[in-house]
């Protein structure tokens, strides 16, 4: 069916957006200071593991202290689950982008500086950038794997495997920020080839538009498909849509001619104030101590 550039993108934006709404929950779950809990057990000293929760920056602290050694490797987990979303939208994106650059689509256009020639072919160009960052996200999987894989052959409380949990994490952290970045310069270089794209709507591709048109002057959906799915076999052509039609016809929410931009930039701008908020709340925190430590 129809699509344009605008609903191909708008599509990975509301999914990282989703990604990033992701980390509030998991973050809430950060957010609670393991101090006081000593080896898992707690001590037997009067605390208030809230007072020192609070001076570090903290929401709030773990409730039980079983449960401080017990989250270790989930945290971890949930971080690295995390990381994979985000990295499975950019690795369909870049799957897209390496197809609908193809000189068989040619929809997109790859930046010259972002993009290596052949080793003997002159006229190739190959998105190496997109390629790796498919390859990477791939590589999340198995950081994510490795960690639920070590949690789950554990019992309750400490053991030295712990340890074994900060590899494929901060791995996996860094090669999630390495791909973000990667695509931020990427993304805004793409061209788009719109006389490519406007070529593309013809043929089978406009079958349910044909559908529908059928429908609106009154034939029966049933009938209305079944005569233009026989005219396609015969090889019939569909009669032409101008893009001003295409778009006219979907201004329902999310459609190509009513694309919902306000909305993601609302959520966007939302997101961002979220990660200052939390950002200056533990600046504020360590300046705190800090200075405390300088008297």
């Amino acid at each position: 069916m129809p699509s344009s550039a605008g609903l191909w993108a708008a599509a990975y934006a509301e999914g990282l957006l989703d990604a990033a709404d992701a980390v509030h929950g998991f973050w809430s779950r950060l957010d609670r200071s393991p101090l006081g809990s000593a080896a898992g057990y707690g001590v037997p000293l009067p605390l208030v593991r809230e007072a020192s929760a609070k001076a570090l920056g903290f929401g709030g602290v773990d409730q039980v202290v079983t449960s401080v050694q017990g989250s270790r490797g989930m945290l971890e987990a949930a971080a690295l689950f995390w990381c994979g979303e985000a990295a499975h939208h950019l690795a369909k994106l870049s799957a897209d982008v390496i197809l609908f650059s193809a000189d068989e689509f040619g929809w997109l256009t790859l930046p010259t500086e972002l993009s290596t020639g052949s080793s003997i072919m002159p006229q190739k160009r190959n998105p190496d950038l997109f390629e790796l960052t498919r390859a990477r996200a791939a590589s999340l999987e198995g950081d994510l794997a490795t960690v639920l894989a070590l949690k789950g052959r554990l019992a309750g409380g400490y053991h030295r495997d712990f340890q074994f949990l900060k590899a494929p994490l901060f791995r996996g952290l860094d090669r999630t920020s390495e791909m973000l970045a990667m695509l931020i310069t990427a993304i805004p270089r793409l061209g788009v080839n719109a006389d490519r794209g406007r070529a593309a709507l013809s043929g089978e591709v406009l079958a349910t538009d044909e559908v529908m048109r059928r429908v609106r002057e009154g034939q029966t959906f049933r009938k209305a498909y079944r005569d233009v799915a026989a005219e396609v076999k015969r090889g019939i052509a569909m009669p032409p849509i101008s893009s001003a039609a295409l778009i006219a016809a979907r201004q329902s929410t999310g459609g190509i001619g009513n694309l919902p931009i306000a909305a993601l930039r609302k959520r966007l701008r939302a997101s961002r104030r979220w990660q200052v908020t939390e950002h200056r709340r533990y600046a504020r925190a360590l300046a705190a101590l800090t200075a405390r430590r300088g008297r």
